[in-house]
């Protein structure tokens, strides 16, 4: 039951950040946000994979930044 999921969304909002400290040991948090609006002629599945898509794409984008910053 868990793992099932269901996207009955028209637009969703992603927004990640991680307090980071840099070289300097100046704490910052870089933020990575994506706004994603879904075409109202997909089915469900399809929002599904559209979402985990955009959601693994932001994580992807905020684990390069931290990183750029070490």
């Amino acid at each position: 039951m868990a793992n099932e999921f269901t996207a009955r969304v028209a637009g969703i909002s992603i927004e990640l950040g991680m307090s980071v400290q840099n070289k300097s040991g100046i704490w910052c948090k870089p933020t990575v946000k994506m706004d994603l609006k879904i075409d109202g002629g997909t089915n469900p599945q399809q929002r599904e994979a559209i979402i985990k898509q955009a959601f693994d794409e932001v994580c992807d984008n905020i684990e390069k930044t931290i990183s750029e910053m070490e």
